[in-house]
């Protein structure tokens, strides 16, 4: 009886130890994964003068740790949609929750000509709803990529110019409507980086004191536009874009027509989120 309680001993210290180095191995791995994430993204950037003016940037709106450590991040986008001759011809609030980590999931919910709608995109699929019924039309299948992807891409500027199959190239010093200098950056996508790769071209428009990004010119295949920030603000230690104009262009970025005020109300970094939220219903 002794011995099978010292053998029993044995098997159990033999167990322990084993879990141990399991957990100790799986704790290293864990933190092995997120410094080389960390590392990583940052690394996409070319070592090159249109790598250095984004890590420039970067750094500028609040640092790569700080927006790294964000997980969520929630605002009220107002959009007016602007006629040609300057009235507005109509105008929609919409409430944005994106889950920023462990992978990104979006929703958005708004009201319009007293229908309620909702986009929610949970990575693997993306659904646009009205009163609770999904819509299954190709246009609406595509308003929720692209809507749900888009306004995250553009609200999450200058971090996410460091996802991978992006391509930088300087294009020399520009000076822009406002009389603002700025350095100039195009970026394209390699093929299979995103929905719209190979399909649109932006040229990201940087202050040339401050690396502030200022604006952006954007070749969409059918036609042209031109988005210049008004204003910036700092939310929790990162600087984020809160107002901005978007106006119709040609080829050589003149531009034609306000088109659209965008503005960015109540952002909140961290809210808790339940990702329940995020299920396509």
């Amino acid at each position: 009886m002794r011995l099978l309680q010292i053998n029993l001993s044995v098997i159990f210290l033999v167990v322990f130890l084993i879990t141990s180095c399991e957990n100790s191995e799986k704790s290293k791995n864990t933190l092995e994964e997120k410094l080389a994430y960390k590392s990583t993204q940052l690394d996409n950037l070319p070592n090159n003068e249109a790598g250095n003016i984004v890590r420039k940037s970067i750094e500028h709106a609040g640092g790569w740790e700080n927006w790294n450590n964000k997980k969520t991040l929630t605002y009220t986008k107002i959009i007016q949609v602007i006629k040609e001759n300057g009235e507005v011809e109509r105008e929609l609030k919409q409430l944005h929750e994106y889950l920023l980590k462990p992978e990104l999931k979006v929703k958005i919910s708004w009201e319009e000509d007293g229908d309620k709608f909702e986009i929610i995109n949970n990575i693997q699929q993306a659904t646009k709803y009205k009163n609770g019924v999904a819509l299954q039309e190709e246009e609406s299948m595509n308003s929720a990529w692209n809507s749900s992807f888009g306004s995250h891409y553009v609200m999450c500027m200058p971090f996410k110019l460091t996802d991978s199959g992006t391509v930088l190239k300087y294009e020399g010093i520009d000076t822009l409507k406002n009389g603002k200098v700025a350095y100039a950056i195009k970026t394209t996508y390699e093929e299979g980086a995103g929905s719209a790769a190979g399909k649109h071209t932006w040229t990201y428009y940087f202050d040339k004191e401050s690396y502030e990004l200022v604006g952006n010119f954007l070749d969409y295949g059918d036609g042209y536009s031109y988005i210049q920030n008004e204003k910036i603000e700092v939310k929790d230690g990162i600087r984020v874009n809160t107002a901005r104009k978007s106006f119709k262009a040609n080829s050589i970025n003149e531009i034609t027509q306000l088109t659209t005020n965008y503005r960015n109300e109540d952002i909140q970094f961290d809210l808790k989120m339940d990702e329940s939220m995020f299920e396509i219903k």
